[in-house]
């Protein structure tokens, strides 16, 4: 067995921990918008495309809304803030972005960090402010004191870390302990072909510690919405190899289930199964989306859950391939 958790289920707003702020379960995530070089802005899609697709998010439920300042190198974040700033009235979405350490250096860079990322956004304050990598473990409670120094002048509402492994996390919470501050989130790599975090106790000590685990590349560049095949392959280079590889060597077993499971409901999507199962472990998918139809499509995972039966089967399929199938491909 995976040593999976028992499946939490549920699909209403959660909230971050300590601060009050309640966010959808599945959150937009916006690498593609603006990221010409790996997703391809402005050739298939563009401004238009991706300002519908926020709309249609809100429309949905959903308020959470994920980028970083190296997402198409500020691109993402104004992108974000032209939307935030033609949504219509009353629309309360929840930001969150990230600063590289690998870019800046000391912990005043952090906040010249943060000042551009809410120029680029056009807010006073970031709702979710996140580590994007992680550093050196010796450097860790320098970053948290930066950022609990941000939170402490009103700059941003909670402090969150992305690719933390187990004792990275702790060491995080314990910096921040001494602050008097919480860790409200931790952003890994998390699908149905990359379990690892469900048996490193990553997911486990993340519920034990009231810290949202947010699941990074759940569809795996778009395999697991089940829309490629071999003569239908994404456009991209690396996606290109990434779904090529995967297609021919492992999931064929696992993406018949996800379409069973699919078609057996009125309106499901092969995607929506699997943003469902990254739900029922406790976790909130980050979804790309970058077209309001893509939005309605994915974000229809909110308005029904899998089965426990149905998280055992896909658990069964998504072991069947051995560990780790994604390991040598694109690791966190």
């Amino acid at each position: 067995m995976s040593g999976a958790m028992q499946p939490v289920g549920g699909t209403g707003p959660v909230e971050l921990n300590g601060t009050g702020m309640k966010v959808s379960r599945i959150c937009v995530g916006t690498w593609s918008w603006g990221s010409r070089f790996v997703w391809g802005y402005g050739r298939s899609y563009g401004k238009t495309e991706v300002r519908a697709a926020y709309t249609e998010a809100l429309r949905r439920g959903v308020n959470f809304f994920d980028t970083a300042e190296l997402y198409g190198y500020g691109a993402s974040e104004k992108l974000l803030g032209g939307c935030i700033k033609g949504a219509p009235e009353g629309a309360q979405p929840v930001v969150a972005t990230k600063f590289s350490p690998l870019v800046h250096f000391g912990k005043g860079s952090v906040e010249k960090a943060l000042r551009r990322s809410l120029w680029r956004l056009g807010v006073r304050t970031v709702h979710l402010y996140q580590v994007h990598q992680m550093d050196k473990m010796k450097k860790i409670p320098r970053w948290m004191d930066a950022m609990a120094d941000l939170q402490q002048k009103g700059l941003i509402r909670a402090i969150g870390v992305s690719n933390y492994y187990p004792e990275h996390l702790e060491a995080a919470c314990d910096a921040l302990d001494k602050r008097g501050q919480k860790l409200a989130s931790d952003q890994m790599h998390f699908s149905l072909l990359f379990r690892r975090h469900e048996r490193n106790g990553l997911l486990r000590l993340c519920r034990e510690r009231n810290i949202a685990f947010l699941a990074y590349m759940p569809l795996t560049w778009g395999l697991l919405a089940g829309k490629y095949g071999q003569n239908s392959l994404p456009h991209g280079l690396v996606r290109r190899l990434v779904v090529k590889r995967l297609l021919v060597e492992r999931t064929a077993g696992l993406l018949r289930l996800m379409k069973d499971i699919a078609y057996a409901g009125k309106g499901r999507t092969v995607a929506q199964v699997a943003l469902n199962w990254v739900i029922a472990k406790g976790a909130i998918p980050i979804v790309g989306v970058k077209t309001p139809n893509q939005a309605a499509d994915d974000l229809g995972a909110l308005e029904w859950s899998l089965s426990p039966a149905e998280v055992e089967e896909l658990d069964a399929a998504s072991d069947a391939l051995g560990p780790e199938p994604l390991k040598t491909i694109w690791d966190s």
